[in-house]
């Protein structure tokens, strides 16, 4: 609706302007970097059709630094979605000039064309999804593209998070029933931990993710996927289309429609690993502060769920990139050098998982096990 849209352009114009943070790693600058293909959506609502560029062959300046200059303005958008059981619209080597010249927005699944008419309205132009940006069927492609999924994430001006979808026939943009809302009942409150500042009671309806400041966990589809948890970690802002309502997450902040005020400086611990990572490279015991972050991260991941066992360490490999770009230590096989011999020190956290098989890890660090870790 024209409400939350206005609603959701207020939030990521105010983490823009607002949260230095935020913009740490989204800067047109020598080193921001833009994917090697993206989704041409258009802005105007009558388009009918979506285009896949490749980003080193949409500009043309006289000289190199110019060309650099307007890649380096883009601003895109990302999309996290669930793969599912259904048939998705992809990339091939077969399709990828026929990508080119146009794709109809009928033959987009649902989520696809939910995030493009989302993407539009937001008044961003491009969009990267995975499944029709990277070439599905070369492998080559697969594993240049997605060993830079840290930049890709974290240099998008925001990522979309369809968490209620299960499949990509299910989509994202649904009319909810009735709006949350948080409503004052003008009670003065004698407990000051269930005060508002103003000292007034307030009272909403039970919904399904309350607006508190947790790690990132949940009963959604996306929530308990593998590969999503690291792009959420990544993405500078998050808009997250739940089933019952849209709430927003940057690095600072966090805000939901029946709670639209927020809390500033006071994310998740796991949101607030690129903090860490930026502030940790000026201050003494940042490298310790983070390590014990990248233990929570490890617990969490690990519980998630991957349809390959092969990409255990793959769907970590951006926050692993970005950790080892920020400090000076090696990363062995989810591990940290400079972690040892504690590093070591994890066990089950659920007592069901497995060796996995065929090998993927040593056997000293926890992604050769298959279920969740803790330390």
């Amino acid at each position: 609706s024209e409400r939350s849209i206005t609603m959701m352009k207020l939030w990521l114009q105010g983490c823009i302007n607002g949260h230095k943070v935020c913009r740490e790693y989204w800067k047109a600058e020598s080193s921001r970097y833009i994917p090697a293909r993206l989704l041409d959506v258009g802005l105007g609502r009558g388009t009918r059709e979506v285009r896949l560029i490749e980003t080193k062959e949409m500009v043309s300046f006289t000289t190199h630094e110019q060309a650099l200059s307007g890649l380096q303005q883009l601003r895109y958008a990302t999309l996290s979605h669930c793969w599912g059981t259904t048939s998705h619209f992809t990339t091939t080597k077969a399709t990828l000039q026929q990508r080119k010249h146009g794709i109809p927005m009928d033959a987009l699944n649902k989520t696809f064309a939910d995030a493009v008419r989302f993407t539009r309205r937001m008044e961003v132009r491009y969009l990267w999804i995975d499944s029709l940006c990277i070439v599905q069927d070369s492998a080559e492609d697969w594993e240049q593209e997605s060993s830079k999924m840290s930049s890709i994430y974290s240099n998008g001006i925001f990522n979309i998070a369809a968490v209620a979808a299960e499949h990509g026939d299910k989509g994202f943009l649904h009319r909810r029933p009735k709006p949350i809302r948080m409503i004052d009942i003008g009670t003065k409150a004698h407990d000051s931990n269930t005060a508002h500042q103003n000292g007034h009671l307030w009272i909403r309806p039970s919904i399904e993710i309350p607006p508190s400041y947790r790690a990132i966990q949940g009963n959604s589809p996306l929530d308990e996927r593998a590969w999503c948890y690291q792009e959420e970690i990544l993405a500078p802002r998050t808009f997250r289309f739940e089933k019952l309502q849209i709430s927003f997450r940057c690095r600072v902040n966090q805000k939901y429609e029946s709670y639209s005020r927020g809390q500033e400086n006071n994310p998740p611990k796991t949101l607030g690993f690129f903090r860490q990572i930026t502030e940790g490279r000026k201050v003494s015991g940042g490298h310790e502060k983070a390590l014990d972050i990248w233990r929570d991260i490890v617990t969490e991941y690990s519980a998630r769920h991957l349809t390959f066992s092969k990409d255990r360490l793959p769907a970590l490999s951006g926050i692993a990139s970005l950790m080892a770009d920020s400090f000076d230590d090696r990363y062995l096989a989810g591990l940290w050098a400079k972690d040892m011999p504690a590093a070591l020190c994890w066990s089950s956290g659920s007592g069901c998982g497995n060796r996995l098989e065929p090998f993927v890890a040593p056997t000293w660090s926890w992604a050769s096990y298959s279920g969740r870790v803790k330390f």
